[in-house]
C-alpha cells in the first residue's frame, strides 16, 4: 500500500547546484544513508520506495503497483511533484529514492555533477498526450512573434519552459521578450478562462479539464517542435543503483510492463482501473482530475529510451546557456538495462 506523508527537505537550487558541483560525492552519501533506514529485503536492499507523484499524468509507478507487478516492492508517497528541478533536489538530497524529471532537467542535474541515470521514459508527446501553449479561442494572438510583450503562464526550467522558449527562439524571438507568470494546474486554467493571462502552457489532464472550461487554441504543441520523443523519464542516483540492482530492476520491469498494459487497453479501462486505486489511497482530487486523461504520448513499447529523447532539451539548454556544446554526453544520462522490453 501507498503511504502519504509529508517529510521532504528543499535546499535551494542555486545553493543546492554549486554544493553538487564541489561535492556531489558527499551529497550522495547522505542520499544512500538516509535510504538505509527503509525497508530491507534479504540481501540488504531497499524494498519501500519513496517518491513524488505529479498531478494531471499517469504515474507509472502507481498503476504498476495497483496490478501487482511490484513483486515486493512497496511505494512510499512523501509529498507531491510540482516541479521536476525540486525532484532531482530531494533526490539528490536523499529525501526520494527515485524522481520524475523532464528530460531536459536530467540533462541540466548531470551537467551540475548529480550523479543520476534515467532508467524508463514516463510521459511522450505522442497523440493527445502532447503538452502545448494555448491561448483563448478569441484571442487575436496566432504566431510566435505576437506573444512578445504578452503573458505567458508556465514555470521556466520545467518542460513547459523547455516548450514555451524552444518556441520562441524557433521562431527568432528572446524567450526574455515575454512574462512569465509561474502558474499550474487548477490556477492557470481559471487564469486563461479569465484573460489574466495571454497564453498557458498546458498538458495531461490539464488541456481536457481546461477545455471542459473555456474554449481553447493551440498556438503549438511538443511533437510539433521536437518531433515524436520521450519528454520524461524516472531516475534513480547512481549510487542507489549501484547499492540496489535488484529492486531497481524489479521497479523497471513492474514500470515498463504497466506501461505495456496501458499501451494495449483502451483509454477507458485505464481510467478506470487508476482511478479506482487512487481512490482506495484516498486521493479523491487526483482522481476526479484523472477522469479527464487521454494517453500517455509514449511511442515506444515499455517505456524504452534514446538519445532523441534528450537532444532537443540539449539544444534548448545549449541555446540558453545552460551547458556547452559536448558538455554532456547524450548516452550517459540514461540506461535501458534494467527494461526487458529494451532490445539492443
Amino acid at each position: 500500500m501507498t503511504s502519504r506523508s509529508s517529510r521532504i527537505r528543499r535546499l535551494p537550487l542555486l545553493a543546492l547546484t554549486c554544493s553538487l558541483v564541489c561535492s556531489t560525492l558527499g551529497v550522495l552519501l547522505v542520499g544512500v544513508s538516509n535510504s538505509s533506514a527503509a525497508s530491507k529485503s534479504k540481501n540488504n536492499e531497499v524494498t519501500t520506495l519513496r517518491y513524488e507523484p505529479f498531478p494531471t499524468i499517469l504515474n507509472f509507478p502507481e498503476l504498476a503497483e495497483s496490478l501487482g507487478y511490484l513483486k515486493g516492492l512497496k511505494l512510499d508517497v512523501v509529498g507531491e511533484d510540482q516541479n521536476g528541478p525540486q525532484e532531482i533536489e530531494a533526490l539528490a538530497a536523499g529525501d526520494l529514492d527515485f524522481a520524475a524529471s523532464f528530460n531536459g532537467g536530467i540533462i541540466s542535474a548531470v551537467a551540475a555533477g548529480i550523479k543520476i541515470k534515467s532508467v524508463i521514459d514516463y510521459l511522450g508527446d505522442q497523440g493527445l498526450a502532447a503538452g502545448g501553449i494555448y491561448v483563448p479561442t478569441n484571442s487575436p494572438i496566432t504566431s510566435a512573434s505576437q506573444l512578445v510583450g504578452k503573458t505567458v503562464a508556465y514555470s521556466p526550467g520545467t518542460l513547459a519552459g523547455a516548450t514555451v522558449d524552444t518556441y520562441l527562439l524557433d521562431n527568432g524571438i528572446t524567450p526574455s521578450s515575454v512574462t512569465t507568470v509561474s502558474l499550474t494546474g487548477l490556477s492557470e486554467i481559471a487564469s486563461l478562462s479569465a484573460s489574466t493571462v495571454n497564453a498557458g502552457y498546458l498538458v495531461g489532464t490539464a488541456i481536457a479539464q481546461a477545455q471542459s472550461q473555456t474554449s481553447l487554441r493551440a498556438l503549438t504543441s511538443e511533437n510539433q517542435l521536437y518531433g515524436l520523443i520521450g519528454t520524461c523519464g524516472i531516475v534513480f542516483t547512481d549510487a542507489f543503483i549501484k547499492a540496489n540492482p535488484d529492486t531497481v530492476k524489479t521497479f523497471v520491469a513492474g514500470v515498463a510492463k504497466a506501461i505495456v498494459w496501458a499501451q494495449s487497453h483502451s483509454t477507458q479501462q485505464v481510467i478506470n482501473k487508476y482511478v479506482a486505486w487512487l481512490t482506495s489511497q484516498g486521493r479523491t482530487s487526483d482522481a476526479t482530475a484523472f477522469a479527464f486523461w487521454k494517453a500517455d504520448g509514449l511511442s515506444r513499447k515499455g517505456g524504452v529510451i534514446t538519445s532523441e529523447d534528450f537532444r532537443p532539451f540539449a539544444t534548448w539548454l545549449q541555446k540558453i546557456g545552460t551547458i556547452q556544446a559536448g558538455q554532456v554526453q547524450l548516452k550517459s544520462v540514461y540506461t535501458n538495462q534494467f527494461n526487458p522490453y529494451f532490445s539492443s
